[in-house]
């Protein structure tokens, strides 16, 4: 690994050996992608946040907070999922506790994707006409829905990525302390009918 005086050293050779006008142009580009990076994970947050607390008002529990530490595990992830064009659960954890994972990808054929954290929560959310609350169980087919809903979860994180090409987006929302306990009764007190 590389001492961060040491890297620091390296950059600036490789600053004075480009040409200023060439150096210019490579740093607003630089900044252009970051910045609209950073644009757009801010609006899925944002979106993403605010539709998870409207819902979860509605089913009578807390609202979410975020945390920057999920967010960072979650922006890896996306980071992770978009440059491998793949689409399964992380397994990640906080310390040694496991961490509560909503994936959402979405690709089209040309173009480049659309990318909403408003799409990917009516996605999950969705999942609601088929959670049977007369007999309050975990299934992978509502999973994504109570995880949202899980009264006993606090924090959340939220991190995004295109692929390469623009064609994909991935969203991955993480949340602590995690949902969906499959312990008896659990799943009673924390997924509550939509009544508030």
């Amino acid at each position: 690994m590389v001492h961060p005086r040491q890297h620091l050293r390296q950059i600036h050779r490789q600053i004075r050996s480009v040409p200023q006008d060439v150096f210019a142009q490579q740093m607003v580009k630089a900044h252009s992608t970051h910045s609209g990076q950073h644009r757009r994970q801010m609006q899925v947050l944002n979106e993403t946040l605010k539709l998870h607390n409207w819902h979860r008002a509605r089913h009578c529990v807390p609202p979410l907070i975020i945390s920057r530490t999920l967010n960072e595990i979650a922006q890896s992830y996306a980071n992770y999922l978009a440059a491998t064009s793949t689409f399964e659960h992380s397994g990640n954890k906080l310390g040694k506790e496991s961490l509560g994972e909503n994936l959402y990808m979405q690709w089209i054929s040309d173009g480049r994707v659309k990318v909403s954290g408003a799409a990917a929560t009516k996605n999950w959310y969705d999942e609601i006409s088929l959670y049977d609350y007369n007999n309050p169980t975990y299934s992978e087919q509502t999973g994504h829905f109570t995880q949202m809903v899980w009264k006993d979860t606090k924090k959340m994180g939220v991190g995004v990525a295109l692929s390469p090409d623009g064609r994909e987006v991935y969203i991955v929302a993480n949340y602590y302390p995690a949902g969906n306990i499959i312990n008896p009764g659990h799943f009673a007190r924390n997924v509550l009918r939509p009544s508030c």
